[in-house]
């Protein structure tokens, strides 16, 4: 198609060339009306090619064909006439030759050009070959007829030739297209998420990248959320995957429905996906769309015959104030939606400058605190469990701490949940570990006997256990007994993702020899569940029972009950938070056998626990506790340390 309108300039120079040669014979008349007209056939050709030219060649329509046979017909039309023309009598036989070489000539070319489309091509061989067979006829066989054979073989030949190499290009195209169509599927299967028909993470990020470019060169602003699903985990194990993709595909037609044209929504993973807000930078604004969203996506929804509750929470950022990289406006959106879950499903949470100032809180603990567990910093402290019974010292929990150089105390509250964040808890774990078994040691080297040593390790610690298991076995084999050490574990462990080998994680830490306490039992769902399935030795009482204890029945029968449950399946209980004597009598009455609490103490470093303790610690009782002294007020460590 592309060479119509070369082929349509070749055709002009052979004009010139006839024209010259027969001008002192035919005179400049004739020969400017052919010529012309051969010249404007030749243009009105090249024209219709030029408007076909945006077709590909194998999809042009029977009505495009049609005008192309036209334009064929059409150019081929002066040569045809010339041809005729030249038969007539009084022609020089040269000029006539010089004719029919032109018109096969034209053939050929045409042939060249319009191979691809073998009707066009057929229409041109056949309209100036039929007018040289006629004008032979009309000369005479006897004179022409080697002429005429050998232009009819050569226009069978072409027309031969015209449909195998047109064949041969139309295979040829149908396989390019057919290798172009699977490059354009591999590209969307790249960019575009399967579940949803979403663009996936890498389109969300080149659209970020073209949002970030076009901001800056607009000096427009525009939003980020991210979001996740409440329960996907749930549904998923609940009914199955597919049901689980149905609902990611339902999460993004009604969230694509609640956006405007220019909002670019994405699945970024699992149950994650992320939109780039446009026109929208106001905060009022933002936090409008983000309710609309989560109102919407909050409807129930109906999945083959099953009705499921979709939720979600929602963080946003703001493009420029929060930054200017797609990493760095993804990252801070995230921040913004972990915050948002913290205060419960269907929650907004727009990075602002309160969220900034926590992060970057956040990132000083993280840097503060790696440099802590390079100098050795974290520290223990230990607060006693009596015997409620005597008073008798019967052992101690490990609590973490850390004194800042320069900030002083930081308290667990503030730097754990940023070690669990930030990777640094499997380390923080070890540092304890280390710890208690250096100052277990250190007593038994000064034959000192404090008991059993409770460590509370955090519910992160059993969701990836490597680390876990390699630093208790190192503290099994260094000396310390595992007997002497009691791994105290909250219900927290076993709820959320990731928690389907927590009862074999805690069996194999039940075979290194350690005793297991299931810490402040009664605050969960599933208490009684865990203590059929678990190598649980203790239960501990959460605080919030022994505080009500004295004044509220509820609490007096959920501690009754708890004591006859660990009675029945051997275990021991111990109260946290035992402040007072009513409270100490109170659980006594009820059978639980130990308590902590300032009643007693607060917390005591190594050293001062050993003096205070350690001396009655080495003599037996007969019940099986220390007997020692019973104060009835809080014995501090010189203030430095106190009770988590």
């Amino acid at each position: 198609m592309a060479r119509v309108p070369q082929g349509t300039a070749v055709g002009a120079i052979s004009v010139l060339v006839f024209v010259t040669y027969a001008w002192p014979s035919v005179g400049g008349g004739p020969l400017a009306i052919w010529g012309g007209l051969t010249l404007i056939c030749g243009a009105l050709a090249a024209s219709v090619a030029l408007s076909l030219a945006r077709y590909d060649d194998d999809i042009v329509s029977r009505r495009l064909l049609r005008k192309l046979v036209f334009a064929a017909i059409l150019t081929a039309s002066p040569w045809a006439v010339l041809a005729l023309v030249t038969a007539t009598a009084g022609t020089p036989s040269e000029l006539r030759m010089l004719a029919i070489v032109l018109c096969i000539g034209r053939v050929a070319g045409a042939t060249l050009i319009l191979h691809r489309f073998f009707a066009a091509c057929l229409a041109y061989q056949t309209t100036v070959l039929a007018a040289l067979l006629l004008s032979t006829l009309h000369v005479g066989l006897a004179t022409e007829w080697a002429l005429a054979a050998v232009s009819m073989l050569l226009g069978g030949y072409l027309a031969i030739t015209a449909w195998c190499v047109g064949e041969t290009s139309r295979e040829r195209d149908a396989s390019h297209k057919a290798l172009e169509e699977a490059n354009d599927r591999i590209a969307r299967l790249a960019y575009v998420d399967h579940v949803t028909g979403l663009p996936n993470r890498k389109a969300f990020m080149d659209r970020l990248v073209e949002a970030i470019a076009e901001a800056e060169v607009t000096g427009t602003k525009f939003a980020v959320f991210m979001l996740d699903l409440d329960r996907f985990k749930n549904i998923n194990d609940t009914f199955g995957h597919q049901i689980g993709d149905a609902l990611l595909a339902l999460v993004g037609r009604r969230l694509a429905a609640r956006l405007g044209p220019r909002d670019v929504l994405a699945r970024l993973g699992g149950d994650e996906f992320a939109i780039i807000v446009q026109d929208r930078s106001d905060p009022d604004a933002i936090t409008a769309l983000a309710h609309n969203l989560i109102e919407g996506l909050a409807e129930p929804a109906w999945l083959d015959s099953r009705q499921v509750f979709p939720g979600t929470s929602i963080g946003g950022v703001v493009y420029p104030g929060n930054g200017r990289e797609p990493g760095m406006l993804l990252a801070k959106a995230d921040m913004a939606l972990a915050r948002a879950k913290e205060a419960g499903r269907g929650h907004f949470t727009l990075f602002d400058a309160r969220l900034r100032a926590h992060i970057e809180r956040q990132d000083w603990v993280e840097v503060q605190l790696q440099q802590a567990l390079d100098r050795r910093e974290i520290r223990l402290a230990y607060q006693p469990i009596f015997e409620l019974a005597t008073g008798a010292y019967a052992g101690a929990e490990a609590l973490v701490r850390w004194e800042h150089p320069e900030r002083g105390p930081i308290t667990p509250a503030e730097f754990l949940p940023v070690a669990a964040e930030r990777g640094l808890l499997p380390a923080v774990t070890n540092a304890v570990l280390q710890t208690i078994g250096g100052d277990i040691l250190g007593w038994q080297a000064a034959g000192i006997d404090l008991g059993r040593i409770a460590i509370n390790l955090h519910p992160l610690d059993l969701k990836s256990p490597v680390d876990l298991l390699a630093s208790l076995r190192a503290l099994a084999v260094s000396g310390v007994g595992p007997e002497r050490v009691v791994i105290e574990v909250t219900e927290e462990a076993f709820m959320g993702r990731g928690t389907d080998t927590v009862p074999l994680i805690l069996d194999a830490i039940a075979d290194l020899g350690f005793e297991i306490s299931l810490d402040d039992f009664g605050m969960g769902h599933a208490s009684l569940a865990h203590l059929r399935k678990l190598p649980v030795s203790e239960i501990k009482l959460d605080r919030s029972f022994v505080i009500g204890l004295v004044s509220s029945r509820p609490d007096r029968a959920v501690v009754a009950a708890t004591v006859e449950i660990a009675r029945i399946m051997g275990m021991r209980v111990v109260a946290e938070g035992v402040e007072t004597e009513g409270q100490r009598l109170a659980l006594e009455t009820h059978g639980v056998g130990f308590g902590q609490g300032f009643l007693w103490s607060g917390a005591f470093d190594a050293a001062s626990l050993a003096d205070l303790f350690g001396r009655t610690a080495e003599m037996p009782a007969e019940t099986g506790a220390v007997p020692g002294p019973r104060p009835r007020r809080r014995v501090r460590d010189g203030g430095a340390l106190a009770a988590q």
